[in-house]
């Protein structure tokens, strides 16, 4: 059973919340606005006061303003397309992930930020030891690119987040096949190493 041992409340908006199930220990961020109601009723009203009107449309401020910060940097950075480029539009839809179908159950999105990878990968394990022992029940719990909580079953939560590490696997190899010069990538990197035909 998971249990909630930390709140810390940041000045920026977000929550960083840590759980306890067992011997193991998992971290996750709530951002300004995103649902809290399977959080003990103590936790709740305390970030519903952290999250001010204010304090919520400052984080969605700068928010907006880093993507448009990033979008300046990608554009100063235009003349030759580098691989620098490519590092920078590989790791930008990567972080932003993407749905994958669940058989049985539907679409998830997921996001593939260094801890969400991180924590899905331990949702992974988990999901795999409860496959061997014949779990079968809905029984795991992950939340989604929009803070939705959904509820598989431990072979749905494998299906899932290995289509999901395939996925990064397969973003990675579309950069390394750009910068090496492999096919299709012969003639070069593309110039619009953002558009959407090159990558999966």
């Amino acid at each position: 059973m998971m249990i909630l041992e930390e709140i810390q409340l940041t000045d920026a908006g977000p929550v960083n919340l840590r759980f306890a199930d067992g011997g193991a220990f998992f971290r996750e961020v709530r951002l300004p606005g995103a649902a809290v109601d399977d959080l003990p009723t103590e936790a709740q009203s305390q970030i519903a006061a952290h999250w001010t009107p204010a304090r919520i449309a400052a984080f969605e401020a700068a928010r907006m303003q880093a993507e448009t910060d990033w979008q300046a940097e990608l554009n100063a950075m235009r003349g030759p397309t580098t691989g620098v480029h490519v590092n920078a539009e590989r790791e930008r839809r990567i972080s932003r992930g993407r749905a994958f179908s669940v058989s049985g159950y539907g679409d998830v999105p997921l996001t593939g930020r260094g801890r969400d990878q991180l924590l899905l990968m331990g949702l992974l394990v988990k999901a795999q030891t409860l496959v061997a022992s014949g779990v079968t029940d809905p029984v795991m719990t992950v939340r989604d690119a929009n803070n939705l909580k959904h509820i598989l079953t431990p072979a749905q939560m494998v299906e899932l987040l290995s289509a999901g590490m395939a996925w990064i696997e397969a973003v990675m190899a579309v950069s390394w096949a750009m910068k090496d010069g492999d096919a299709p990538f012969e003639a070069g990197i593309p110039e619009d190493v953002t558009s959407d035909q090159w990558w999966p």
